[in-house]
């Protein structure tokens, strides 16, 4: 069974060709164009990693995964954004974030950042 990502960015394009990308590497991959939306996703259907950018309107990235642990404690995301700070990032990362990228990023490090998280997700799931 594929692994199933939510790219979570309210810039359509960044969105829907991180999701071809995913497509073509054979996971399972769904675009939400905000925090609402990729709530609402999250509620119907279980994703085992969120990619989200952090600056977006009405709820940002930090807002979203903060919710989002409050509907499943579990799951893991990337931040990929082009507003980055120090901050932010620790922030982030107490809140399930296990990668943090900054906009625009090489394919390769994107696709080595989802293997590492995914890695890091089942190993402990499994220990």
């Amino acid at each position: 069974m594929p692994k199933k990502i939510l790219i979570v960015d309210d810039e359509k394009d960044v969105r829907e060709s991180t999701m071809r990308l995913l497509l073509r590497k054979g996971y399972y991959a769904d675009g939400a164009e905000s925090g609402i939306d990729a709530l609402e996703k999250i509620r119907e259907e279980s994703f085992d990693l969120l990619i989200v950018d952090i600056r977006m309107p009405g709820m940002d990235g930090i807002e979203m995964l903060r919710r989002v642990k409050e509907i499943n404690p579990e799951i893991i995301a990337i931040i990929l954004t082009g507003h980055g700070t120090v901050d932010r990032e620790i922030e982030a990362k107490q809140l399930g974030a296990v990668g943090f990228l900054r906009k625009p990023t090489h394919i390769d490090n994107l696709t080595k950042a989802i293997d590492n998280a995914l890695a890091k997700r089942f190993d402990s799931r499994n220990s």
